[in-house]
């Protein structure tokens, strides 16, 4: 805004310089000037101006160089303002609504990859699961006595892993609760996936 206010003030320097030469020359001349024709001038230049800064604005507004803009929009008075004040774009929004698209676009290629992923884990944990026979059936099955007793101790084993389940607390679809003696004495439950169980026999 102070570059606007600059050149307005430079352009009516520069008008009011002309002016005086030729007030001074009719006056030297003795020539009587006409007063419609001046008024006439006067309104084109002041529209003239008004359209240059109203350019200016608009690109300043808008990220453009000002100057530029001011000396079209000058030139080309009305037409010119009104043109860019709808064709005009602001500067760099083009490329940040591109990269904003390519970002979202990247985050749902993500997530769909994910979501891909999670599905062929959880698929594959089923099935290995379900070909394996120590699954939810066999697990409800030895958890309990022919009296409704929890049974018990079972040694489970899972990878690398050998656990003694005091008693089965739980058969879940995908995996099995135990409940275990820690080296304190405490009791404590583990979840087991069905599908890492290898091996499970009573404990005599």
């Amino acid at each position: 805004m102070d570059v606007v206010i600059e050149i307005i003030q430079t352009i009516f320097d520069v008008l009011s310089n002309i002016v005086r030469y030729f007030a001074g020359a009719t006056a030297e001349a003795e020539l009587r000037p006409d007063l419609p024709i001046v008024a006439a001038i006067v309104i084109i230049l002041t529209f003239m101006v008004g359209s240059g800064c109203w350019a200016g604005a608009i690109a300043e507004a808008r990220r453009h160089f000002m100057k530029r803009h001011f000396i079209l929009g000058f030139f080309i008075p009305g037409v010119y303002p009104i043109f860019i004040l709808f064709a005009m774009d602001v500067k760099g929004a083009k490329e940040r609504e591109q990269a904003w698209k390519e970002k979202q676009e990247k985050e749902e290629q993500e997530a769909a990859a994910r979501r891909l992923n999670e599905e062929g884990t959880a698929t594959g944990q089923k099935a290995a699961a379900e070909k394996s026979e120590f699954d939810l059936a066999y697990f409800k099955r030895i958890s309990l006595d022919k009296d409704g007793n929890p049974t018990g101790p079972w040694c489970i084993t899972f990878g690398d892993t050998e656990a003694t389940a005091q008693r089965i607390v739980e058969a879940l679809p995908n995996a099995v609760v135990i409940q275990t003696q820690a080296e304190d004495g405490t009791n404590q439950t583990i979840r087991i996936p069905y599908a890492k169980i290898t091996g499970c026999k009573a404990v005599a």
